[in-house]
């Protein structure tokens, strides 16, 4: 009887370690190159649509009359009308569901970006006025703020 070397069995298993770390080698390469194309793609589409900084400067629809007949165009007196900035009447006003937020009556000597903050859901049921003027909201100059009894209305 013929004997078979101890060495032959060896390097079949030998043969078979290496072809499996070559396959393992190769799976690795095959999925880091996805990894690769895919990370490019994520990075190339946040390149291309860098975000946009949302100014918290909603848009202004116009100075509109208040207080006719004793009624208000925008229902709803926020803070007992003690004086708000445009920023924080808006944020009042979307806190409270409010589709529209007008600035009115600006106060003077060293508060001039704060007014009255009304809300609502409709505006300009007693016309357009002209005697809103502009602001500077803490650092959103130019915004409008309503004159006696006008509003410069903003929409959420």
């Amino acid at each position: 009887m013929e004997e078979q070397s101890p060495y032959i069995e060896n390097k079949d298993v030998q043969d078979n370690t290496t072809m499996n770390v070559l396959i393992a080698f190769i799976v690795f390469v095959v999925l880091y190159l996805l990894y690769l194309l895919f990370s490019a793609k994520q990075i190339s589409s946040t390149q291309q649509a860098a975000p946009q900084q949302v100014a918290p400067i909603n848009k202004y629809k116009g100075c509109f009359a208040d207080c006719a007949n004793g009624a208000r165009d925008l229902p709803n007196l926020i803070n007992g009308g003690a004086g708000m900035t445009k920023s924080e009447c808006e944020a009042a006003a979307r806190a409270a569901g409010s589709k529209y937020y007008g600035v009115q009556w600006r106060e003077g000597h060293g508060n001039a970006d704060r007014g009255q903050c009304w809300t609502g859901n409709s505006f300009g049921s007693q016309g357009a006025r002209s005697n809103c003027s502009k602001s500077g909201d803490q650092g959103y100059p130019g915004h409008a703020i309503g004159g006696s009894c006008s509003n410069a209305v903003y929409e959420l």
